[in-house]
């Protein structure tokens, strides 16, 4: 049976379901709930390639120093993943772990950092790939990122809030 009830001007529908019958489609609710992240972490996985970026730029597996930035927005391709990932600068580079990709960390090293562009709020480094590639980071980290990228890849990024 459906139900159709009208809330806040949207249709919703609503399958009622009683009897014998709603056991099984409950457990098969169930199951989706609980397969979804996983479902989706595979397709975020797939989608970017992180698998193809991890053959090219390997992380070391030693622990390495260094703070890390948690959720920080990133590209890859004509994907944004806003806060997908988490960002260390370390002495090698820009060690970076998705969300959908945990336990396969990248380390881009810095001379693989074709620009920096910099606004009064965040960094965004451009990472030499052959898919678009940004990382957004806090601009506290200038003074590090400076130390490592010279000075001719660097950009200055003015945005329109910047501007007023």
């Amino acid at each position: 049976m459906f139900d159709f009830t009208l809330i806040h001007d949207k249709l919703i529908i609503a399958v009622v379901v009683s009897g014998p019958a709603a056991i099984p489609l409950i457990l098969i609710g169930v199951s989706l709930l609980v397969a979804w992240p996983l479902i989706f972490k595979k397709l975020c996985r797939k989608e970017s390639g992180w698998d193809a970026l991890a053959v090219r730029f390997p992380a070391a597996t030693t622990l390495t120093l260094g703070e890390t930035y948690k959720q920080q927005t990133g590209i890859i391709g004509n994907n944004c993943y806003e806060q997908g990932f988490d960002v260390q600068l370390t002495p090698d580079g820009v060690r970076i772990r998705s969300s959908f990709a945990r336990q396969t960390p990248i380390l881009v090293p810095w001379a693989s950092i074709r620009t920096v562009s910099s606004g009064r709020f965040i960094l965004v480094l451009t990472v030499d790939y052959e898919n678009k590639l940004e990382f957004h980071l806090p601009s506290i980290v200038s003074a590090v990122v400076k130390e490592h990228v010279p000075a001719e890849r660097w950009q200055k990024r003015v945005s329109l809030i910047e501007t007023v």
